[in-house]
This record gives structure tokens, sequence and C-alpha cells, in this order.
């Protein structure tokens, strides 16, 4: 019990700790983000959601197809990543009902949103060929996913009310 409610403690800091970690890098070689070396995380990716709006509701209207731009503010949602992940380590070490499906559901929130990302950059070939010429995904992205995956089977493995009393 208490070395699956460990394991489960490091996976919830470990999503956590990887949401500021880089995610991914632009390449160096395109010449927009030559001198900026562009490097993003969670923050960033949160930073950048009313600017992303607005340029995919200008896009739309340039190009003509109507995206529903407003639904860019869902992803406020992985705000939930860390602070459900610490909120969700504390509860848990306290041994306070709830910290379990805090960690549950922040892993939720990581793994659909790694698989989101994903499903988005391989959606067409197009877009493939797009991303992979100009982000590098980087090792944060990828421990956040496994942390997430490996902390959500954990969530399950440990059982409600199985104290020993000596």
């Amino acid at each position: 019990m208490k070395n699956k409610q460990l394991i489960l403690m490091c996976c919830a800091l470990l999503v956590t700790l990887s949401f500021f970690l880089p995610w991914a890098k632009m390449d160096s070689e395109f010449d927009t983000f030559k001198s900026t070396g562009a490097s993003y995380n969670g923050m960033t990716v949160i930073s950048a959601i009313g600017y992303g709006v607005q340029m995919v509701s200008a896009f739309g209207t340039a190009y003509g197809f109507h995206f529903p731009a407003q639904i860019l503010y869902l992803g406020y949602v992985i705000a939930l990543i860390p602070i459900l992940g610490i909120a969700g380590f504390i509860f848990l070490g306290l041994k306070k009902p709830g910290g379990k499906l805090m960690i549950r559901i922040q892993t939720i929130v990581a793994i659909l949103f790694a698989v989101g990302l994903i499903i988005l950059s391989n959606s067409s070939a197009d877009m493939k060929i797009l991303v992979d010429s100009l982000i590098d995904v980087q090792f944060g992205f990828y421990l956040m996913l496994i942390a997430a995956i490996v902390g959500f089977i954990f969530t399950f493995l440990i059982k409600k009310g199985s104290r020993r009393h000596a």
C-alpha cells in the first residue's frame, strides 16, 4: 500500500514539474523564430491562449472558414494539471480524502491534452509536415505523458480504506 501511494505521489509530482519543463522548441532554422529561440511549456501555452483565439479568428475571417475560435478558451483547463497535482500530493500525503481523485483528474487532463496534441499534429499529412519541420518536441512533454499514464493506472491500484490495523 505505501509503495503504491508513494509511486502515485511521485507521478503527481512528476506531472506537475514537467508542466513547467520545455514541451516544444521551435526550429532555429525557421527565420521567424531564429532570434527568439522560442521554447514552450504549459505556462506559455496558457499565456498564449488569448492570442491564439484572436489569430484563429482572424485566419477564419480571412480564409473563409468559420471555426469557433472561442473553443480555444477550453485550453485553460490545462491549468488544472499543476493545481490538482500539488493539492492531490498534499492531500494524499496527509491521508485526507480526495487526494487520489485529484491526482486521477490531473492525470486525465494531462493525458487528454497530450494525446489531443499528438492526434492534432498527425491529423493530416500537411499538418504532420508542418509540425515536424517547425517544432522539436522536448523532454517535458514526454515525461508528463508517461508520468500521467503511470499515475492514472496507480489511482486504481490503491484501494479505498485498505489500512491495516495493528
